[in-house]
């Protein structure tokens, strides 16, 4: 009884025993022993107790008859509806109600505050793959997500910080939006100098915007409310899962909205057709193309290692006190020969020649 499974099944025992203090009609009990087990063993059986699922278990009973019993289970905190998994789950013993403070606190909010849900939303960059293997330079956009309306603040205001060379915009339209007018805000965008902005308005946006509040939401829950849920570890823990799974739920979402998303750049650039990786690359390639090819990763990055410096120091001593020596007088293959062999062919020739 020490293990999480035999904790599991005490609280079973005790939902059980608190149903039959409650009430003699053989389908509550039955319900929740139903529950009970479904619950204990859904991690093996993948198996929830849907509402569907106990309906189909009980074939002689009027659906009726079966969900008022649910909602007297309900009422009485003997089980608990986990709108995260659509499926019923023994109440393991909190008063914490979550459903009622995360709609407590989605009516606090003024709308989606989209720069507090992008650094939560696991945005990854899109890296322009086809250009680094072509150039040697690894180089990347942001995405971000925004209101309509807010495209071309974003769009004006984009500065690079941490390396990035321009930004995917997913806008999120009000409800009923005229497409039209969105694509033309989204394509104004895209003509943004210099740093390029590739604006799309995903389908699921409505989704996406409702997930992305609910996830706000239970952030508030879980920093506003942290008193309460200090002592209840139960409440505790559903707040976190509860978090988990609406922060995977919005993932899948977002992975879907930037593969089906129509976007909008500017034509002089790229073209909008291909992967993220793909449009990346293009923008990439038209703003650096004047930009030196350099295949080594000893020197051709943000921050070099002693190892690299030194290497790089040497180099540039023998280039100009060797010059007319092969391979600069460089004996063997140090760090420096593989910086010559890899970073100065045009300079290599010459010196040979000479």
């Amino acid at each position: 009884m020490a293990s999480n499974d035999g904790h599991r099944w005490a609280q079973a025992v005790d939902a059980v025993e608190r149903a039959e203090a409650k009430s003699d009609n053989i389908l509550h009990i039955d319900l929740i022993k139903c529950i009970a087990i479904l619950d204990l063993f859904k991690d093996g059986s993948g198996l929830t107790a849907e509402t569907s699922i106990l309906e189909s278990l009980f074939l002689n009973t009027s659906i009726e008859n079966i969900r008022s019993a649910l909602e007297d289970l309900s009422k009485w905190r003997v089980i608990i509806f986990k709108k995260h998994t659509g499926a019923w789950s023994v109440f393991e013993g909190s008063d914490f109600n979550i459903d009622q403070a995360v709609a407590q606190s989605r009516a606090t909010m003024l709308g989606t505050d989209f720069s507090q849900l992008n650094k939560i939303a696991n945005l990854y960059p899109v890296i322009a793959k086809r250009h680094y293997h072509q150039t040697g330079t690894f180089r990347w956009m942001n995405i971000a997500l925004c209101h309509l309306n807010e495209v071309k603040k974003y769009s004006e205001e984009f500065q690079p910080r941490n390396g990035e060379f321009g930004l995917f915009l997913l806008a999120l339209p009000e409800r009923n939006v005229n497409e039209e007018q969105a694509k033309i805000i989204c394509a104004d965008a895209s003509r943004s100098k210099p740093w390029p902005i590739v604006a799309g308005i995903p389908h699921n946006y409505l989704r996406i915007e409702d997930l992305g509040a609910e996830l706000l939401a239970l952030q508030i829950v879980q920093t506003k409310r942290g008193h309460e849920l200090q002592g209840d570890a139960v409440a505790r823990r559903e707040v976190q899962a509860r978090i988990s799974a609406t922060q995977s739920t919005l993932e899948e979402q977002l992975a879907e909205a930037l593969a089906t998303a129509e976007w909008c750049i500017d034509s002089a650039q790229a073209e909008p057709k291909g992967t993220l990786s793909s449009i990346a690359s293009s923008l990439a390639d038209n703003i650096y193309y004047k930009a030196p090819r350099l295949w080594s990763e000893l020197v051709n990055r943000d921050n070099l290692s002693s190892n690299s410096v030194k290497a790089r120091k040497e180099l540039l001593y023998r280039m100009l006190e060797n010059e007319g020596e092969l391979h600069l007088g460089i004996e063997g293959y140090p760090a420096s020969r593989g910086l010559y062999e890899n970073d100065s062919p045009s300079y290599r020739l010459v010196c040979e020649a000479s």
